[in-house]
């Protein structure tokens, strides 16, 4: 993974709003976010790095 991925998916990691949808996936605000996911390079970047490994942070089953 390149560096403005890695800086991408770190934006997305810190970001307030993107933290509250992964901890309440189920909520209308987290599937919200989780469509916004489909064009948002910085949830991409984020799945991409962290969505599917398990030594990342904590991302909801």
């Amino acid at each position: 993974m390149g560096k403005l991925k890695d800086m991408m998916a770190t934006r997305c990691e810190h970001c307030p709003l993107c933290i509250h949808a992964r901890e309440h996936p189920a909520t209308w605000f987290g599937r919200l976010m989780e469509w916004h996911g489909t064009w948002c390079p910085f949830w991409k970047a984020w799945k991409e790095s962290y969505g599917k490994r398990s030594d990342g942070p904590s991302s909801p089953a």
